[in-house]
């Protein structure tokens, strides 16, 4: 967690705000959420983030291997209870979801059952569960991949490919269970970021930070710097600071 006020106090020494002129507190919660959500999609590494034409510069491989890292705060996972097999409404998936990472569901079936053995061939594994883990009943788990739309008719005609699969709508999951309907899914996923806010009082015509109302960012405290450059770079674009930046952008491209 990164104290805001600790962000926009590096960012006026920065940006040398005293001499440049004041800027409003709804511009700085702008710059700063601007700058969370782009080191967040930085990040997450996004198709849009990448430049084929061009060779990956040595830090990308830090990055890459701490990217996990870097997002932990941002990661969660909810269960959702299957009633209907074939979608589940948005209203049920987690509401701050962004990017699911990962999603499983969970089948219980009688020790004797003819599918226990169509579910094992259909990629899922036995899972030891208190709660289920008796001579009568065994609890399966298994991956729901992700088939795009183009794919989807294919896949789910197929006297070969037999797995459970989902295709998101706007308002839901559209899913498929080639055995039978599982109990639940568990949706392992990155949460969008909470918008941060710089709050403050009015003492004596000046704006004072006020902990009281604030919300701080997720990010760990060693990624201030990187919030930071952002922010400086767009300040740089709206005062036309050339030299903020390509001081921004040098230090981002950097990693430093």
């Amino acid at each position: 967690m990164i104290n805001v006020n600790d962000i926009q106090k590096a960012f006026d020494a920065l940006a040398n705000i005293p001499q440049q002129g004041n800027i409003t507190p709804e511009q700085r919660n702008i710059l700063m959420n601007n700058a969370v959500n782009a080191l967040y999609k930085q990040r997450l590494g996004l198709p849009e983030a990448y430049e084929f034409q061009t060779a990956l510069p040595k830090i990308a491989y830090a990055r890459t291997k701490k990217i996990h890292a870097d997002l932990t705060p941002f990661r969660k996972r909810k269960t959702v209870v299957i009633s209907n097999p074939e979608f589940v409404e948005s209203g049920l998936l987690p509401n701050d979801m962004y990017f699911e990472t990962s999603v499983k569901y969970y089948t219980v079936v009688k020790s004797d059952d003819a599918k226990a053995r169509k579910l094992e061939r259909c990629g899922c594994r036995q899972e030891n569960d208190a709660a289920t883990d008796t001579p009568a009943y065994r609890k399966y788990v298994g991956t729901l991949d992700l088939v795009e739309e183009d794919k989807w008719a294919a896949r789910a005609n197929s006297s070969i490919i037999k797995k459970a699969m989902y295709l998101p709508f706007s308002d839901g999951w559209k899913l498929l269970f080639p055995v039978m309907k599982p109990k639940y899914i568990e949706v392992e996923y990155l949460k969008r970021p909470t918008k941060a806010v710089w709050n403050y009082d009015i003492i004596d015509d000046v704006e004072v930070y006020k902990e009281a109302g604030s919300v701080h960012v997720e990010f760990d405290d060693m990624l201030k710097s990187e919030i930071v450059d952002r922010m400086l770079k767009e300040y740089g674009l709206l005062n036309d600071d050339t030299l903020d930046i390509e001081f921004a952008n040098q230090k981002i491209a950097n990693g430093q």
